[in-house]
């Protein structure tokens, strides 16, 4: 599986478009933006995002690369630019990490982010903030 089919899956799964952005360094993250405006960050659960041959590769030999979906306010200091806030300035709002997740698994573990996000929200306006 290629990343351009697990896109068109996840997209048909659960609605959101996803793409690989640069995010410096030479390192790349998948990123999706929301209905509500809110963004998911995808990567690897413990670095940034792989290749996707290398991560299929990984899987055959046994080692899952896993995913680290986050789902992220907007930078609202980038000056009319879109992208999501950086996790060191609390622009995570929820998440959800497989370390042990396969490429094919992408599509759940978003589904939990989400999940996550929910639970969040529902946190925040029972609390009254």
């Amino acid at each position: 599986m290629d990343y351009s089919e697990l896109f068109a899956r996840a997209r048909d799964e659960i609605g959101v478009p996803l793409k690989i952005v640069g995010v410096g360094g030479g390192n790349d993250a998948i990123h999706g933006r929301l209905d509500s405006g809110h963004w998911l960050v995808i990567t690897d659960a413990d670095d940034f995002l792989s290749d996707a041959a290398a991560r299929c590769e990984s899987e055959q030999d046994g080692y899952p690369l896993g995913w680290f979906v986050g789902v992220y306010e907007n930078d609202s200091a980038s000056y009319g630019v879109d992208y999501p806030a950086s996790h060191a300035e609390g622009g995570c709002l929820a998440y959800a990490q497989d370390d042990d997740a396969t490429i094919g698994d992408l599509p759940r573990v978003i589904r939990e982010a989400l999940g996550e996000l929910s639970e969040h929200v529902r946190h925040c306006c029972g609390a009254g903030r």
